[in-house]
């Protein structure tokens, strides 16, 4: 059960409710699509890859940004900590399929490359 709701995203065909875990539901059926266990703290955004459609990033409270596979709500297919600090946003740049932003309440907003996941491609300090 979920014990409380943070934010509800739509896309065309499935509503996302970002809590911990993140749950995927089909408007259209009465039981959830899949649950996706991994952070250990509040889910605060999680996007649909706009170039991989099986794809999608969320990011937590626990400083995550993890990378899944829809058909495999079992385990994350990457996992990184991207601050150390709660991870509030993410986007997916709209040219090119490898790369993503995260922002947290640190001030930082950092890309990611994810053919090489160890370090940021840019980071940029915001006054908070």
């Amino acid at each position: 059960m979920l014990d409380r709701v943070h934010h509800v995203g739509i896309t065309q065909d499935t509503v996302a409710f970002r809590t911990s875990p993140f749950v995927s539901w089909d408007p259209n059926r009465p039981n959830s699509l899949a649950t996706f266990l991994g952070h250990s703290q509040l889910v605060y955004n999680a996007m649909w890859s706009p170039h991989v459609p099986a794809c999608f990033a969320s990011v937590s409270g626990d400083g995550a940004l993890k990378i899944w596979n829809s058909h495999i709500p079992q385990r994350a297919t990457m996992t990184l900590r991207a601050h150390d600090a709660e991870v509030l946003s993410l986007d997916w740049c709209k040219y090119d399929q490898n790369i993503l932003a995260t922002g947290a309440s640190d001030g930082l907003i950092r890309g990611w490359d994810l053919r090489n996941f160890s370090s940021p491609v840019f980071e940029l300090k915001v006054d908070v």
